[in-house]
């Protein structure tokens, strides 16, 4: 893993084991790659969900999520170089994709019973699959679910529900962009300044607070 002037390393994976490794580093600067090597007695081919990246840049946290990494057939001593900056909204778009929370990484984004919910669901659930569509002429998205057809999240009358609503709703279009703590933080337009998060578990859409804060990064998984 390197950054501007400097560079850290370690075994974070073994072959035929599922571990976790982890990396702390402060003041690095602003990470753009990490820079994966295979060891020089074997060469494997990975499949990678998940790999989180948590650093202080002039003493603020920043986290980099990495998901559904394929290497294949990567020879000993060679590498591959990954970027982590975080994809922008409008290259989701045609996709279909989780949406898992960073502080509760076992909590997925559904609709399995009815109701829009946030906990742990299995990837085979369409429940848990979303899209995103963009509202012609502004830089906001439907969020719409993949078995509930139609169905988009919104804020109507207050709380945060899914269901279908018309497209001029502006209860209906999000604003997303990238977290300050990694992934991405979800704004209605409707009612301004209110985001999606999960505070103690509980699923939220309100003003956060400081404290609520880190429950408002979402990682966006898409299923291959």
């Amino acid at each position: 893993m390197r950054a501007p002037g400097s560079q850290v390393g370690d075994n974070l994976f073994l072959s035929g084991q599922t571990v976790r490794g982890v990396f702390t580093g402060y003041d690095l600067g602003e990470l753009t790659h990490l820079n994966l090597f295979s060891a020089e007695n074997f060469a494997d081919d990975w499949q990678i969900e998940k790999i989180q990246i948590s650093t202080y840049d002039k003493g603020q946290l920043k986290t980099y999520v990495l998901t559904n990494i394929s290497l294949t057939l990567m020879s000993p001593g060679r590498g591959v170089s990954l970027p982590l900056k975080a994809a922008a909204a409008a290259d989701w778009v045609g996709k279909e994709f989780r949406m898992e929370n960073i502080a509760f990484p076992s909590y997925a984004l559904h609709v399995e019973t009815g109701t829009l919910l946030a906990g742990p669901i299995g990837d085979g659930a369409w429940s848990a699959l979303w899209r995103l569509k963009k509202v012609p002429g502004t830089d906001f998205y439907w969020i719409e679910n993949k078995w509930k057809t139609g169905w988009r999240m919104h804020m109507e009358s207050g709380p945060l529900t899914a269901a279908v609503i018309p497209d001029g709703a502006w209860s209906a279009h999000w604003i997303i962009q990238p977290a300050p703590g990694g992934g991405y933080s979800i704004e209605n337009r409707y009612r301004t300044g209110s985001k999606i998060f999960l505070s103690g578990g509980k699923l939220i859409a309100s003003i956060p607070s400081a404290a609520d804060m880190s429950g408002a990064g979402w990682v966006m998984r898409e299923l291959k």
